[in-house]
């Protein structure tokens, strides 16, 4: 996945997030899909990625990986994992990283998919998105 991702994706998470530099950004992306991934219910993760831009998918596996590499989802929502994920401290910054995530989706979505997306989010990350610029 962190091959895939456009520059100019980087370059707007980059920027709203007041990052160092590309391979922090492109960690930081692929970190967020994850957990995304893994914090939402599954019909929910699954929605909000056939809506989002195809590059930030998380990793797909096979069946019989899925019941060897097999973990609950986690429970504890999104921005504490989001926080545990990229060894950030403050509740603050991990707002700033997964606001300018989703920025960068509002920028590379039209206004129907931005609106479809914002109503399969789950109420903890609404607020986020909408107030990503």
């Amino acid at each position: 996945m962190k091959n895939s991702i456009p520059d100019y994706f980087l370059a707007l998470v980059k920027q709203r997030a007041n990052l160092v530099n590309d391979e922090q950004a492109s960690r930081y992306v692929v970190e967020i899909s994850r957990v995304l991934n893994t914090t939402m219910a599954p019909n929910q993760a699954g929605m909000f990625f056939s809506l989002a831009p195809r590059y930030l998918r998380p990793h797909t596996q096979t069946f019989f990986s899925k019941l060897g590499g097999w973990q609950p989802k986690t429970k504890s929502g999104a921005l504490p994992g989001v926080m545990q994920a990229l060894s950030l401290t403050d509740k603050k910054e991990a707002l700033v990283v997964l606001g300018a995530y989703f920025a960068a989706i509002r920028v590379v979505a039209d206004q129907q998919t931005q609106l479809k997306i914002l109503r399969t989010l789950p109420a903890d990350l609404v607020t986020v998105y909408k107030n990503a610029y």
